[in-house]
């Protein structure tokens, strides 16, 4: 049930997600118009239905002293 009300919206789920909108956020506003879904849930519907790559995406890859960020 949590997937379909998703899938009802994907189209403002998308554009939030290319706004660089994080997920939390995007869960928020959901929340705001009545569609309340699982943190989790909302997290693997981004990932497989969206561009959505998480909040690491934009790390810088150089060294950085003795830890090695990751993309």
């Amino acid at each position: 049930m949590a997937r379909e009300s998703l899938e009802q919206q994907h189209v403002r789920i998308a554009k939030w997600v290319d706004n660089g909108l994080a997920e939390v956020n995007i869960g928020d506003l959901l929340a705001r118009e009545g569609v309340v879904v699982p943190a989790r849930t909302l997290h693997r519907y981004c990932v497989e239905r969206t561009d959505y790559q998480g909040p690491g995406a934009q790390w810088p890859t150089e060294h950085c002293g003795r830890q090695k960020w990751k993309k």
